[in-house]
């Protein structure tokens, strides 16, 4: 089962936020975050979430060559960029 749309209502942070990490994981995005105040003058709130399930617009087929020759990609420069990435998460 994959609702095209999702409404999830809570009244608990922690557990949304939980949630909605769960549905971003899995196909949804979060389209419109509403808080709702049903209980006056109280720390409490509910909160009501819309979320999409994410779809493509198109896709695209590419196709990548490794090597030294001409149009292909330099498998010592993806290398050397691998590295430098892997130098400043350090």
């Amino acid at each position: 089962m994959g609702p095209n749309r999702v409404v999830y209502v809570s009244c608990n942070p922690a557990t949304l936020a939980r949630d909605l990490s769960y549905l971003s994981e899995n196909g949804y995005k979060i389209i419109e975050t509403q808080p709702v105040d049903l209980f006056p003058q109280t720390y409490h709130v509910e909160t009501v979430v819309s979320l999409s399930h994410k779809k493509a617009d198109t896709h695209i087929n590419i196709s990548v060559e490794f090597g030294d020759d001409k149009g292909q990609i330099p498998i010592d420069t993806i290398a050397r960029k691998a590295e430098e990435l892997s130098l400043t998460k350090r």
